[in-house]
């Protein structure tokens, strides 16, 4: 792997238990090391009001089991779980700017491709 492909992210991917009357979120922790994270700013706004606000974005390797949107992504191993039924929006605030709930997500895994892995950002 690439040395800037150096981080070890704890993921907890998003899922939906379903029963007979309801559905309910679980989570799935999974701890990916030989990711790539980084910090950039996004640039938001018109032709007269621009204005930048600090993003993340991350890259797991093909081993990993993938991101999706909703999924949350922490830099570094945490020992924290999210309880079933939990949005995870408390996590994401505890860990400040080392956390983030993915919005966009890319399979980068496909046949020839230099480098596959599966992107996440914010």
């Amino acid at each position: 792997m690439l040395p800037w492909w150096s981080d070890t992210l704890t993921v907890f991917h998003k899922a939906e238990e379903e029963t007979e009357d309801r559905k309910t979120t679980v989570w799935t922790k999974e701890i990916c090391e030989n990711c790539f994270w980084r910090e950039t700013n996004k640039r938001i706004g018109d032709d007269r009001n621009i204005s930048f606000v600090s993003s993340r974005i991350v890259r797991l390797p093909k081993s990993a089991k993938g991101l999706k949107a909703g999924d949350i992504v922490v830099r570094g191993v945490i020992s924290d779980a999210i309880p079933k039924g939990d949005s995870g929006r408390e996590l994401v605030e505890k860990y400040g700017k080392h956390a983030f709930i993915v919005s966009i997500a890319k399979d980068n895994t496909g046949a020839n491709l230099p480098l596959p892995h599966y992107y996440g950002g914010e």
